[in-house]
């Protein structure tokens, strides 16, 4: 009968073998103290140090955490990989899971005490140095980052003896620990995304495969929650979804370490699998994966792309690839690496039937549409209008910000609903639309639609010239009731002019702004370039919440000339000393062309000219997009050089 007291004895023997790995762990925390240290005295933000520093996201507790994990799981069940040791180790007068648990608290206590002797002394300098001016949050932003490290650290600790346990070799486990962090996410989820950006004509992005792209692996979970902490604000409320997952994987997978490793065979050890029986399970998930991949990516490459032969020939190679490395890494049979033709031909079979289920939309993906009673709000992005992330939203923004409804939203159902019925041919068509129905169930779908001529998309500019449309793309119109503590900045892409109004008169020039904005119709982007931009910018910045002034903006112009502001200047009523002409290369890179000085070549130039920064709308009223233009203007008033990268219209 096996001694309580010689399972304790065993215990600290163990522990006191393993010292060293105790030891640097320790180091590795006193320098992360020192570069907390070090990096806390060159924020001059106390919100910096108390948030990013201390609480969640810190970079810091997160590598140290999955080094940890890796390192004292492998170091833990080392012996599990030589013969000599295991028997030894499994000769002991100790039960298997005393013997599974000795290796494992002190696993823990390895990377429990460094961790949190280095959480509390950071925050102990951070709060004698007199960085934190709230204790409560800061202690609070340490207690999440304690608590989701720690659960992290599980999770990834008890995926690395599960690799150490299924595998009798040390490269082999390495490998098997690998996989185990990143399959889910990489081999199932990933390759469904790939297939459906090739097939599915109207896919942009899906928060289901999102979701579980983030949740469908230990490290991608463990990451995801770090990564959604945004300045520390980590809020266990909006994540308790994920902590729940988090916190049942971490059971289960401890009571699936502590099963295998008393059903693991001492004959297994140094060999490649520590479970044959486990082979048959293991080769599909390995081969699927692997054919999916090949007949993607030689999909991608065929000269022909209506034609799936090459998907079909790179699902076959990698099938037989996978299946054939299996064989002769796993289970060392070299010559037989075709053996189990019965497990190749489901693998087959299966990558094939799955490729099959994106190539017909057997689950009428493009066709699909939600009826309008269950559709509470949209959003819609144009692929080349108002393309400037600085004057109007970037995409993903805008479709966040933009809740269109009532008869905006009609409207913009009836015009999607032409889109989804007309034929599509994404390559010949004149744009594409990005739109997101928002449910009454909460449910985001996203669908992104080809629009085949310019008829099409004027039949949007009932929605285009609606205030929630407007105000989603442009988030300058919200600044409205924003402007005290704020300055209004006029540029027409040379000059710059902080504008000396008060409270009052910023309110009333935004006013009459927001009403030439909304009624901006898609019609005159064709036929005007802006004239200048307002920005709202908080003061000693220049950067802030941007809009485009366009020459049909008369009440606005009228407004700012009545202050000063020279907003009816052109390029052309500038002193113009040079312009050099660019070409683009394919690298990026620019190739000086042409320098023009004379006054003759520089006015005739100067009505061809667009500031780069208002060249929005390259569908509309586009530029030439293959050379660039640096202008140099000088100011009368100062004599100083004013320089500006302008566009050539078209």
């Amino acid at each position: 009968m096996t001694s309580k007291n010689l399972f304790i004895n065993y215990h600290k023997l163990e522990r006191t073998q393993r010292l060293w790995a105790f030891w640097l762990l320790l180091y590795l925390a006193a320098m992360s103290v020192l570069s907390f240290t070090f990096e806390m005295f060159s924020l001059s933000d106390y919100h910096a140090v108390t948030s990013d520093l201390i609480g969640v996201p810190d970079v810091r507790s997160f590598c140290f955490t999955v080094f940890s994990a890796v390192f004292c799981g492998i170091h833990g069940f080392l012996y599990l990989h030589s013969r000599k040791k295991a028997d030894f180790f499994l000769s002991l007068p100790l039960s298997r899971k005393q013997l599974f648990f000795a290796s494992y608290w002190n696993g823990i206590l390895f990377y429990l005490i460094p961790f949190a002797a280095y959480k509390l002394i950071s925050f102990v300098i951070a709060d004698v140095s007199g960085q934190i001016l709230s204790r409560n949050t800061a202690l609070f932003h340490l207690s999440c980052s304690l608590l989701l490290s720690f659960l992290g650290f599980l999770l990834l600790y008890h995926t690395v003896i599960l690799g150490m346990l299924l595998c009798g070799k040390l490269a082999v486990s390495l490998l098997a620990i690998l996989l185990l962090f990143f399959y889910g996410t990489y081999a199932v989820i990933f390759p469904v995304e790939l297939y459906c950006r090739m097939f599915f004509q109207t896919f942009y992005r899906s928060e289901l495969l999102l979701t579980f792209k983030d949740n469908a692996s230990p490290f991608c979970l463990y990451q995801s929650l770090v990564r959604t902490a945004t300045d520390g604000s980590w809020q266990l409320s909006s994540h308790l979804a994920q902590m729940v997952l988090l916190l049942c994987l971490c059971v289960c997978s401890l009571v699936l370490d502590v099963y295998l490793f008393q059903k693991r065979s001492a004959e297994s050890i140094e060999s490649t699998l520590a479970f044959p029986t486990c082979a048959k399970y293991i080769r599909p998930l390995l081969a699927v994966p692997a054919a999916l991949y090949c007949g993607f990516f030689l999909q991608k490459s065929a000269p022909d792309p209506a034609s799936y032969v090459w998907l079909f020939v790179g699902i076959a190679f990698g099938a037989v690839t996978a299946h054939s490395l299996f064989q002769i890494s796993f289970l060392g049979n070299v010559r037989s690496f075709l053996q189990n033709k019965r497990a190749l031909l489901f693998s087959l079979s299966l990558s094939a039937a799955i490729a099959c289920i994106f190539i017909f939309d057997l689950f009428s993906y493009d066709s699909f549409l939600p009826s309008r009673k269950n559709v509470a709000s949209m959003a819609v992005s144009i692929d080349g209008v108002d393309t400037n992330d600085t004057y109007a939203a970037p995409p993903e923004a805008a479709l966040q910000e933009m809740h269109l409804q009532g008869d905006s939203l009609n409207t913009a159902y009836t015009w999607c609903q032409s889109l989804s019925a007309s034929e599509r041919i994404a390559e010949t068509s004149y744009t594409s639309a990005v739109i997101l129905y928002r449910t009454t169930s909460g449910q985001n779908i996203y669908r992104r639609y080809p629009i085949a001529d310019p008829d099409v998309l004027f039949a949007f500019d009932p929605v285009y010239t609606s205030d929630k449309y407007k105000k989603g793309m442009f988030p300058l119109l919200s600044g409205i009731g924003h402007t005290a503590k704020r300055n209004l900045i006029w540029s027409d892409g040379i000059s710059h002019y902080v504008l000396d109004l008060n409270t009052e008169e910023k309110e009333e020039l935004l006013s009459i702004y927001s009403e030439e904005m909304i009624s901006l119709s898609l019609s005159t982007l064709q036929t005007e370039f802006p004239c200048g931009s307002l920005t709202l910018a908080y003061p000693r910045t220049d950067t802030g919440d941007g809009g485009l002034i366009y020459p049909s903006f008369h009440r606005t112009i009228n407004y700012l000339k009545a202050h000063q502001i020279p907003a009816q200047n052109t390029i052309e009523n500038y002193m113009l000393v040079s312009a050099e002409r660019f070409r683009i290369l394919e690298n990026g890179y620019r190739a000086s062309e042409a320098l023009y000085e004379s006054e003759e070549d520089l006015t005739k130039l100067a009505s061809q000219l667009v500031v780069r920064d208002f060249a929005v709308n390259p569908l509309l009223y586009p530029v030439n997009p293959s050379c660039e233009i640096l202008l140099k203007t000088k100011d009368p008033a100062s004599g100083s050089i004013l320089e500006a990268d302008c566009a050539l219209r078209r």
